[in-house]
């Protein structure tokens, strides 16, 4: 058996075509969880997909949170978690299931993700771990860009499908990240277990991204961002590191405000400017907590 869970944020049009790209596959149960969306999710659901098990949350609790509280709603023996963003093709889940049951030792896999414009998504990401961070905020990888190129180690969440034995293993998310981080976190705690994974090239998912952040200001994605990076270095790295790693976080925006701030002299639109200095300063009480 094989269910569906979808973790939706104000993405009602998309979300729309999503559950219609689901209809005719071999697909036992759809779950969509809502993070209290205000444009109308939940009620379109409702009305036009009576056969999807719909749950809407209170309020916003986080992509991570929301995703357990599908998963630990389904029933199928193997769980798609998708985001309300990508587009399977058809035929598709068949057999990404199909590949499974062949392939018992695999317990986490995903289609390789494209744009729209058919340009394929680096599915298999860097982990943001402690060198790919020192890189980052003390401006090295922007003297070097090389430096970037970390061999990948974790499949991006938007698509993954996985067997539920793993939960008793595993666990499925940490509900400390809200938003980023969680896939990272997922993978790495599936590798200390020996639980194996995989992209299957043989199967496309068009990724149209962003579907829930683009309803936030780039500000916002921005602060998500560094905050589960910082969740994530906590997690994983000793008190000392994290508080070398926060420092330096806040010693990169410090730079960059004040040559934000010497900018400002001179150029035209000092409203970018100064919602650059405001991210900066958020960013340093991050650092802060």
């Amino acid at each position: 058996m094989l269910s569906v869970v979808i973790v939706s944020w104000n993405t009602k049009d998309i979300l729309f075509e999503c559950l219609k790209s689901l209809e005719g596959e071999e697909v036992d149960e759809t779950i969509v969880v809502d993070n209290a969306s205000s444009d109308g999710s939940s009620e379109m659901v409702s009305q036009y997909f009576k056969e999807v098990h719909l749950i809407s949350n209170p309020e916003n609790y986080g992509f991570a949170k929301a995703a357990n509280i599908g998963l630990n709603n389904s029933t199928g023996d193997q769980i798609l978690l998708l985001n309300s963003d990508v587009f399977i093709e058809k035929g598709s889940i068949k057999r990404m299931k199909q590949f499974m049951n062949n392939n018992p030792d695999i317990k986490i896999s995903s289609p390789l993700l494209f744009s729209p414009e058919g340009e394929q998504f680096q599915i298999l990401r860097p982990m943001p771990n402690l060198m790919h961070m020192f890189f980052e905020y003390s401006f090295i990888s922007r003297i070097f860009p090389f430096v970037k190129t970390i061999p990948p180690k974790y499949i991006q969440s938007a698509a993954l499908l996985i067997k539920r034995e793993i939960n008793e293993k595993l666990g499925w998310f940490d509900e400390r990240f809200f938003f980023y981080a969680e896939d990272v976190d997922f993978c790495i705690r599936a590798r200390r277990e020996g639980i194996k994974m995989t992209v299957i090239p043989t199967i496309r998912a068009i990724h149209i991204g962003g579907g829930s952040s683009k309803k936030k200001s780039r500000n916002e994605y921005n602060i998500l961002n560094i905050e589960a990076n910082l969740k994530f270095i906590d997690k994983y790295y000793t008190k000392v590191i994290a508080n070398s790693i926060r420092n330096l976080v806040k010693m990169h925006f410090s730079i960059r405000g004040i040559i934000n701030t010497i900018s400002s002299i001179s150029y035209i639109d000092k409203r970018e400017i100064d919602k650059k200095i405001s991210l900066y300063k958020e960013i340093k009480k991050i650092c802060r907590r």
